[in-house]
């Protein structure tokens, strides 16, 4: 009797051991995963990062940090975001060739963008959007400021490709806003730029090589970029996003030139 249970006792040892060594590896697994940085991945030469995950690790990149002497909200992006990125001229290529399709501007430390970038990608998967294009538009336009002279001055010169982009997508763009000051007897003085602005966040339909449609997502009621939003600044946001997706999707039924049909 004593031998069978000395058995069982040491076959429930090796049982135990064996899961323990299981689990151990699972761990070490998991662990060496994590480990593995972008860099190791880009090494391997079977690894192409998409733009799905570029982008995922863009705008989650700046978690944690400051923009602009502010907090960076925390942002999750879907694995599943239909982001292509693209450039100046390859846009203009697309606009001059008369597609259908939807471009997004923005980058990834502006405030505004990031308080609506979940909404602008969860909302696209919820409206089975296949491809959004992106361009960064931090470091290509123009900026100005106002001279200790109280005159307009040009600090940062736009690319030229971001010029060509402001006389084709003018009907849609607002103008770059004016700067304001106190003149000595207190009155004041707006200064106009006389120049549209491609603003981030911006999500624009371009119809047939023609911009007919571009929404910021932002609710009316959130004043601060980095300050919680309620249940209802968020599902104003939603809306804002849904529709837009929903014209988008009319005129892939349509006969616009979408992507690469025929026109």
């Amino acid at each position: 009797m004593k031998k069978v249970d000395k058995r069982k006792k040491t076959i429930k040892t090796i049982a135990l051991s064996i899961v323990a060594i299981i689990l151990l590896g699972g761990l070490l697994f998991l662990t060496f995963k994590e480990l593995l940085t972008e860099e190791d991945i880009q090494n391997n030469n079977n690894y192409q990062i998409s733009d799905a995950e570029k982008f995922k690790k863009e705008f989650e990149d700046v978690n944690n940090t400051t923009s602009e002497d502010k907090n960076c909200i925390l942002v999750n992006i879907n694995n599943n975001n239909p982001i292509n990125y693209i450039t100046e001229q390859e846009l203009i290529d697309k606009i001059d060739a008369q597609s259908t399709f939807m471009v997004f501007f923005g980058y990834s430390k502006c405030p505004w963008c990031r308080a609506v970038i979940e909404n602008l990608v969860n909302e696209s998967i919820e409206k089975n959007i296949d491809k959004i294009y992106y361009l960064d538009v931090e470091n290509i336009r123009d900026e100005y400021k106002l001279n200790d002279n109280k005159q307009l001055e040009l600090v940062n010169e736009g690319t030229k490709e971001y010029k060509v982009l402001l006389n084709k997508l003018d009907p849609v763009l607002d103008s770059y806003e004016s700067f304001k000051y106190l003149d000595t007897e207190g009155n004041e003085i707006i200064v106009p730029v006389n120049e549209k602005r491609i603003y981030g966040p911006s999500l624009m339909i371009i119809k047939d090589g023609v911009p007919v449609k571009m929404v910021s997502g932002i609710s009316s009621l959130l004043k601060d970029p980095c300050m919680p939003q309620s249940d209802e600044m968020l599902n104003e946001s939603k809306n804002i996003f849904d529709d837009i997706y929903d014209e988008y999707n009319s005129y892939k039924n349509s006969n616009a030139c979408y992507e690469t049909s025929n026109c």
